[in-house]
């Protein structure tokens, strides 16, 4: 069910065009894998790499906008791939 939810919550962050809509389910998710405990949780399941979730949990986001998400976007912080166009993480 949670994985579910999840790959629900990318797919409306990739088509959605209200930016504040967009940020706040980003910021949700965001928020969700900085929580994840990686010795029990099975990443093949969740097509989602260790460096990946390593990024997000140790990331320090003060302001989460428009100009972040760009930003993120250009540093390719999420294995190369952008949450906000791919719909999800992916392998390195």
């Amino acid at each position: 069910m949670v994985i579910s939810l999840t790959k629900k919550l990318f797919e409306t962050i990739k088509i959605e065009n209200d930016i504040e809509l967009k940020v706040s389910y980003t910021e949700f998710l965001w928020r969700s894998f900085r929580r994840i405990d990686i010795s029990t949780f099975n990443l093949k399941n969740f097509r989602i790499g260790l460096v990946s979730v390593e990024k997000l949990r140790n990331f320090k986001i003060n302001k989460f906008d428009e100009e972040c998400i760009n930003w993120l976007k250009e540093e390719c912080y999420i294995d190369n791939k952008i949450v906000m166009e791919n719909g999800y993480f992916d392998k390195a």
